[in-house]
């Protein structure tokens, strides 16, 4: 199927779980073949995403990672000086 083709059907299943395609690099070197970046709604909404596809059969590997806006960047570091106050490393 041609690129555009495959862009489109990307867009229709993204959809079907109120998510928007951000961003499509189809181009990489190194360990992937191309970087999608989504807007998804909810982290159960991603791993229905990841899960279908990776039944599906057609590829080889993914990886999903979380984005997190600079808003939400700075909230974590807040609560991860609440958190170091108690956490003791194992030694």
């Amino acid at each position: 199927m041609p690129a555009k083709g495959r862009i489109a059907e990307l867009r229709l299943m993204l959809r079907g779980m109120f998510a928007l395609l951000s961003k499509m690099v189809s181009v990489c070197f190194g360990e992937y073949d191309f970087i999608i970046i989504a807007d998804v709604p909810s982290v159960e909404s991603m791993a229905a995403i990841a899960i279908a596809v990776a039944a599906g059969g057609a590829i080889k590997a993914s990886k999903t990672t979380a984005l997190v806006t600079g808003a939400q960047g700075v909230e974590a570091l807040k609560k991860a000086a609440t958190v170091a106050k108690t956490y003791k490393p194992a030694r």
